[in-house]
């Protein structure tokens, strides 16, 4: 017998709903029951009710339900700006830590989301499809690991028993997951009511709308926006925008990774959308040329998303208009947005005299201290803030040490893997939860830190990942060294022997073994103090113990990091 009963199940679903918070169910089985539990649900809702189908479903089986859109996981940031009112994922279709991450903001005030599993008790058994995302061709036969997985599995206990903020209902249970099901739907569908929304701004939002205002009356200026998911970020960009267009001769335009993340933006202005502009961002960095005067009159650009964006590109935009905001989540566009904060907003307060950074806390979306928010930010370590140091610490740089990380260690250690992490997402612009997954999963990877202290109080300054690469020099090989020197074929990984190969046209270049530097991350407050390259001497000396022949690294040019590496020679 189990020990959740059907009325504790309902009443879940319903006390969710009730305080306007998400509820997150896994549902473990077999794949059929799991999707026919599913389908059977979606057709009790209500026409009105917004569903989404994250996976491989055959049509037939769902085209009679209303308003469900059925998105492949490889078009995930399709959903990114949407408001949805049940979502299901499947994981047969693949369990991507970057769509977790990104779903989770994408559902509303009582939504529901449902994600199906494969028997919970042997979950990291499961060959899951998305594994394959992080496959690199190697000379010798590997399985991935499935750390992941298990920490998903630890998550999934945790916070369904001891904190009774999510639910994990299996088919081999004694409940009638089916009709509690049903019963919810006829809850919902008789409770939910869809009301014209009216846009009123809380007092953060006010502040973004005051913001734009005062940008529109300089002559050169820097708004900078970031926030949690749910906090109206974009809603108030578009309240701001509104107050402007009808009050002076401004020309406003807005850029995102796609027009359909930024729906809710065209949403609010309502018939006053025609008067604002969306160019994708390579059109942004175009128009400049092919109509200047548009520049030289009163234009304000809206970067929504920024941290999705390369950091050049950024830049280059700097120099071109003289009125941008930059807008970005903090958490959840695929981890992006810490390293945005860090690495690049900083440099946005010397573009001009007038600059404003403003953050959005409160959820508007739903209710504080939502449950789905808590267990999806503890899993992918999307909460993780700076370590603190004492002040002694810092002067204390003679006492370093470096130590190899094995994967099991990260696993077994929350604290040791929340602190590599928190590492490399404050020194990295573009570190997401699949980088965790990779972290955790990838056999070919190799991990060290750098600490001072000891114990408890141990501290990490440093942090190293390396890659293996190449050692293709076996006679069933050939094939694929020559399709590289003809450009034929790359396969994922080998990123710089397959470079080398295809350029020298040399395949020794793949045929040797070697190290590359996937990350190299210190902590801001002992850079300059010989940090990373006590970390590369203990890579080069582990480069020698396994006879590889070189040590390789490829990065995004700045002077600070290309000054590093040069000091490396």
């Amino acid at each position: 017998m189990t020990n959740i009963s059907e009325t504790y199940i309902f009443e879940f679903l319903k006390n969710k709903f009730d305080s306007n918070h998400r509820a997150v169910v896994f549902l473990s089985g077999t794949q059929s029951w799991a999707h026919s539990i599913s389908i059977n649900f979606l057709s009790s809702l209500s026409q009105s009710s917004q569903k989404c189908w994250i996976g491989k479903i055959e049509g037939d089986k769902v085209n009679e339900i209303s308003n469900l859109q059925i998105i492949d996981i490889y078009k995930k940031k399709k959903i990114i700006g949407t408001d949805i009112d049940f979502m299901i994922i499947d994981s047969w279709s693949g369990l991507s830590p970057n769509l977790l991450g990104l779903a989770s903001g994408t559902l509303k005030g009582g939504a529901l989301l449902i994600v199906l599993l494969p028997g919970i008790e042997s979950l990291e058994n499961f060959k899951d499809p998305n594994l394959m995302d992080f496959k690199s061709k190697r000379p010798y036969q590997y399985e991935m690991n499935n750390n992941f997985l298990k920490r998903l599995k630890s998550k999934i206990h945790f916070f369904s028993k001891n904190k009774k903020e999510i639910l994990l209902l299996k088919q081999k249970e004694d409940v009638n997951v089916r009709d509690i099901l049903n019963q919810y739907a006829y809850f919902y569908n008789a409770n939910k009511h869809y009301e014209d929304i009216e846009f009123i701004p809380n007092s953060e939002q006010s502040k973004v709308v005051e913001a734009i205002i005062d940008l529109n009356k300089v002559n050169k200026g820097i708004v900078c926006i970031d926030a949690d998911r749910g906090r109206g970020k974009t809603v108030s960009l578009a309240l701001g925008a509104l107050e402007i267009i009808n009050e002076t001769e401004v020309n406003i335009i807005i850029t995102a990774p796609e027009k359909a993340n930024i729906k809710n933006f065209f949403d609010v202005l309502g018939f006053d959308a025609q008067k604002i502009q969306f160019y994708p961002i390579d059109k942004v960095t175009t128009l400049y040329t092919e109509n200047e005067y548009l520049y030289l009159k009163n234009t304000i650009l809206i970067i929504d998303e920024a941290a999705s964006f390369p950091i050049s590109i950024l830049q280059k935009i700097t120099k071109i208009f003289n009125k941008i905001i930059f807008s970005t989540t903090v958490e959840g566009y695929e981890g992006s947005g810490r390293g945005f904060i860090i690495n690049f907003k900083k440099r946005l307060a010397d573009v001009g005299p007038f600059y404003k950074s403003i953050t959005l806390n409160t959820p508007v979306r739903w209710a504080d201290h939502d449950p789905m928010e808590f267990f999806f930010k503890d899993l992918l370590l999307m909460n993780n803030e700076c370590i603190k140091i004492k002040e002694h610490s810092i002067s204390n740089i003679n006492h370093l040490k470096i130590r190899s990380i094995q994967q099991s260690d990260l696993l077994l250690n929350e604290l040791l893997l929340n602190k590599i992490y928190s590492l490399l997402v404050s020194s990295h612009y573009q570190t997401r939860p699949d980088d965790l997954r990779m972290i955790l999963d990838a056999p070919y990877l190799r991990l060290w830190i750098a600490t001072l202290g000891e114990g408890s109080d141990e501290i990490i300054i440093g942090v190293l990942l390396a890659s293996e690469e190449g050692g293709f020099d076996s006679l069933n090989d050939h094939l694929y060294i020559e399709s590289i020197i003809k450009n034929k074929r790359r396969q994922r990984g080998n990123l710089l022997s397959q470079l080398m190969t295809n350029v020298s046209g040399n395949g020794a270049w793949s045929k040797i073994s070697s190290l590359r530097v996937m990350r190299i991350s210190v902590d801001e407050r002992f850079r300059k103090k010989g940090v990373g390259t006590n970390l590369l001497q203990h890579l080069e000396k582990y480069t020698i113990k396994m006879k590889s022949s070189y040590i390789s690294v490829s990065f995004g040019f700045s002077s600070d990091v290309y000054n590093f590496w040069i000091k490396q020679k």
